[in-house]
């Protein structure tokens, strides 16, 4: 689901888990 395409996305939904 998750792609390159939102890298700051990803990091933000790490960072909140």
């Amino acid at each position: 689901m998750v792609t390159d395409l939102d890298p700051i996305l990803v990091a933000s939904v790490i960072a909140f888990l």
